[in-house]
């Protein structure tokens, strides 16, 4: 259950990054709200695990959290900027896994695929001599 869940998660993820590399911020949208619509990570994981950090960061590092958490802060990170000039966005709560050390880690992976988005987003705008964005 949690293997699809982030399956699904990260491909709405690469979606919203499709869509907002297209200027399409209201598609982007959509697909956040799908994925904010999707079962936290507690509850994907199960309460037995979700009490065990040791167990429930094995979980996350075996069942796809880690690739899925960093899409998702990379999507969220391109849309902050575009929308308000922020690269840093809050990560939601439901997709934390509540160990400070992983978390950090995959928020700094996040931030660094946001700005690698950030830059093939204005390569592509000055190749369609897009001057206003």
């Amino acid at each position: 259950r949690l293997q699809e869940m982030t399956s699904s998660a990260r491909q709405l993820a690469h979606l919203a990054l499709a869509r907002l590399q297209r200027s399409d911020t209201q598609g982007a949208a959509e697909a956040m709200a799908s994925i904010q619509a999707l079962p936290p990570l507690p509850e994907a994981i199960g309460e037995q695990f979700w009490q065990r950090p040791e167990q429930r960061v094995q979980l996350c590092q075996t069942g796809g959290v880690g690739f899925c958490t960093e899409t998702l802060i990379a999507a969220l990170a391109l849309q902050s900027f575009l929308e308000r000039g922020i690269l840093t966005p809050e990560v939601p709560s439901a997709w934390l896994v509540g160990v400070q050390d992983y978390d950090d880690e995959l928020y700094l992976l996040g931030i660094i695929s946001a700005v690698r988005e950030l830059e093939r987003y204005a390569v592509n705008r000055g190749q369609e001599l897009d001057l206003r964005s």
